[in-house]
């Protein structure tokens, strides 16, 4: 468990030493020199990022901590499978969580801050969702690199255990459920369950999901939208994307979450999907997905929490309750 950043390993100086050590390796592999000081930007419990400069532009650097190692092999994986989707992956150590990766250019979210343009994000769904897709097929595949198996039946089963975890839900305590709140949620399992039975015999395929695709996750480069950080990426229904996705555009853009251009926005990405099923049924998949996806937030928070103990636990505490509370007021919503 860690208590502090200091149990970090990215916080050790043995440890930067020879995770640089293994950067200047792979660079002299690639034909590419170092061209001046790295920084760290980025230090959380479950990740770093160092900045690595060289003769031909900015390479990254990341490593991810042991639950979420599986996030390197996938975005090699997704590099090879869809090249112009993700960051480039220029090396990788699937065993230790490392990856090298090309400059993938300006966050959407920066660019959504200079043009405030609603299209932006009627272009990067609409490939989202022909990427997601593209990978249905390879379910399977992603499944055995360790990516976490969110299916709806899947989380269907596993309810129960989350709901009765006292420690992540933090019931009765400030930053955890009310009393009130958890006897609901156990009061509504039979109703969520059967809505993800339904979910489950969908005709839109199970597929790769981000579970945290967020303006801040997107960029471009030229004219690719190239989605990154994987670690929170799971194998469910689709739709669950939207949860996040719709969030962020509403809260970037200052549109109220029901407004005419977010509905829109949502339409738009469920078009490709018309392959698979009419739209009158994606539209009816929208609400109990929507829950399944707080669901699979709440499940990723939970594995958070799980390897934190205060007082570095503490600006995380109230994740897993706060997307349970999402989770059940999408299904009070939806009945």
């Amino acid at each position: 468990m860690y208590k502090t950043l200091d149990d970090l390993p990215w916080t050790h100086k043995s440890w930067l030493t020879t995770a640089n050590e293994w950067i200047d390796g792979e660079l002299v592999r690639v034909g590419l020199t170092s061209a001046g000081p790295r920084e760290q930007p980025h230090v959380r419990p479950w990740s770093t990022v160092l900045r690595v400069p060289t003769n031909d532009g900015d390479l990254y650097f990341k490593a991810v901590w042991p639950p979420q190692v599986h996030e390197a092999e996938l975005t090699a994986a997704l590099s090879s499978w869809l090249p112009r989707f993700t960051p480039e992956v220029v090396a990788d150590r699937p065993e230790a969580g490392w990856l090298l990766l090309r400059d993938a250019g300006l966050r959407l979210r920066e660019i959504l801050k200079q043009e405030h343009d609603v299209e932006r994000w009627r272009e990067v769904l609409v490939r989202y969702a022909e990427a997601q897709i593209q990978l249905a097929d390879r379910a399977k595949a992603i499944l055995d690199l360790g990516v976490p198996d969110r299916r709806p039946g899947v989380v269907a089963e596993h309810l129960t255990d989350l709901i009765e975890d006292s420690r992540a839900l933090r019931v009765g305590l400030p930053d955890g459920l009310s009393v009130d709140e958890h006897s609901r949620m156990r009061e509504l399992l039979p109703r969520i369950r059967s809505q993800f039975a339904t979910l489950a015999e969908s005709k839109v395929p199970a597929t790769l999901e981000h579970n945290d695709f967020h303006d801040g996750n997107v960029c471009l480069l030229d004219s690719d939208y190239r989605v990154f950080d994987w670690g929170d990426a799971c194998v469910t229904h689709p739709f669950v994307a939207l949860r996040v996705g719709l969030r962020s555009i509403a809260h970037t853009l200052d549109r109220a979450a029901d407004s005419p251009e977010i509905t829109q926005l949502r339409d738009a990405y469920l078009e490709p999907w018309t392959a698979f099923a009419p739209r009158t049924q994606l539209l009816a998949e929208v609400q109990p997905a929507l829950t399944l996806a707080a669901a699979c937030r709440a499940f990723s928070w939970r594995l958070v929490v799980s390897e934190l103990d205060p007082p570095l636990l503490d600006e995380w505490a109230d994740t897993v309750a706060y997307s349970v509370r999402s989770m059940l007021e999408l299904a009070e919503a939806g009945m």
